[in-house]
């Protein structure tokens, strides 16, 4: 009994101990909460029936058939159409992110399914979007399209043959052998023919494994220097080594930039590292924009090594900051489409993920790898956060050193 009371004895002193460590119990209840809540909110879209992929569509059909079929798609559910004018406006929002493809009917579209003049669809889709997207909705208009051909045009072409057969025969006898006048009637799939936005690079193939995989995990370990360049200031804070260096004849901006830049170089050896494992050895093709890949690399790492310096600021010891740094890059990992793909989330996420350095890091890649478009929107969002980080570090470290 005595030995319970002793235990007891013990236990409560650690737990009034660790109630009193805030950091602890960040780290054990809210930041698994978070991560939980994060990771649960971006892959809702890929169980929920209610996500449905946005499909702009542009009827130019001079005939029934188009609007047919879109009705019928609308009636299923399957995808979320939104009408639009013409093309230009439909390559536009494609390049703006707002849509996973276009579908666009030709004037003649009607007159040829008529005329069984095999009518052919084209579906405009963004270079970066994944076999995993474009496949679902190229088979729902594929199967809305030839139900509705089947219904509308089929009818069409019995009643002409049959007109025209009549016409050609006075003997009601020789209506016999009808069946072997329609044997060639038949209603197959509509093929549909899918096409880039003008300026995109000719591709047979939805990105690949490599195409998204190695840019990705090359922000998400660029951002893991975050962790590593806080603990050390803060450890040169315990060690009283920067307390020296702030009485040196140094402003703040020097100072963190000397802190800065070692870290910013690794992370810079880093990413060459992860490409050129792609590039040598898996076989991952770049092109010819080199200078655009390398601007994204060098902004995501200045926004990477910003963080770092800003996350040093708002602890006073390595066990304060424990794991809650690394738990923040894996969250925004997650946030930015590093962990999860954007075209899975929820809209409302998506739009959350605008906000991530990390979203604005893979686009840059994308564009490099995919698109073979300009990355200055990119790059100009990096520095602008890379800048934000950093400006608020200097913020934060000149008031700790006034303190």
């Amino acid at each position: 009994m005595n030995a319970l009371r002793q235990i007891w004895a013990l236990s409560w002193k650690e737990l009034r101990i660790l109630a009193t460590d805030r950091t602890a119990i960040v780290t054990l209840f809210v930041l698994p909460t978070v991560f939980l809540l994060v990771m649960s909110l971006a892959l809702s879209g890929l169980y929920n029936r209610n996500q449905r992929p946005r499909v702009l569509a542009i009827n130019q059909d001079q005939g029934i058939v188009a609007g047919k079929i879109l009705a019928r798609l609308e009636r299923t559910g399957t995808l979320e159409l939104v009408a639009i004018a013409n093309r230009q406006q439909a390559e536009q929002r494609l390049r703006n992110r707002e849509a996973v493809a276009a579908l666009i009917f030709a004037p003649a579209f009607s007159a040829q399914a008529l005329r069984s003049a095999d009518p052919q669809l084209v579906l405009l889709v963004d270079p970066a979007a994944p076999r995993e997207v474009v496949l679902p909705v190229q088979g729902a208009i594929s199967g809305a399209a030839a139900r509705t051909l089947a219904e509308v045009v089929l009818p069409v072409q019995l009643r002409e043959r049959f007109k025209r057969f009549a016409a050609q025969s006075s003997d009601p006898l020789s209506l016999l052998p009808l069946a072997d006048a329609f044997e060639d009637l038949k209603v197959g799939e509509v093929p549909i023919q899918l096409e880039l936005p003008a300026g995109s690079p000719p591709q047979a193939e939805r990105p690949n494994s490599l195409q998204q995989n190695v840019p990705a995990w090359t922000i998400f370990g660029l951002f893991f220097i975050v962790n590593t360049l806080a603990l050390s200031i803060l450890r040169e804070r315990e060690m009283g080594t920067l307390t020296r260096l702030i009485a040196a004849p140094l402003s703040s901006v020097v100072l963190l930039a000397g802190k800065l830049l070692p870290f910013y170089l690794l992370n810079l050896v880093q990413a060459a590292l992860m490409f050129a494992l792609g590039i040598l050895g898996l076989g991952l093709q770049v092109g010819g924009q080199w200078i655009a890949l390398v601007a994204v690399t060098l902004a995501a790492a200045f926004v990477a090594t910003s963080l770092g310096l800003l996350i040093a600021t708002l602890f006073e010891t390595p066990e304060q900051l424990g794991s809650i740094a690394s738990v923040l890059v894996v969250v925004l990992a997650a946030l930015g489409g590093i962990l999860v793909p954007g075209f899975v989330m929820p809209e409302w996420l998506r739009k959350v993920a605008l906000f991530t350095p990390q979203y604005w890091a893979l686009e840059g890649y994308q564009n490099v790898l995919l698109r073979h478009s300009g990355v200055l929107l990119e790059v100009g969002m990096l520095l602008g956060f890379g800048a934000l980080f950093f400006g608020l570090a200097t913020w934060r470290f000149w008031s700790l050193i006034r303190q």
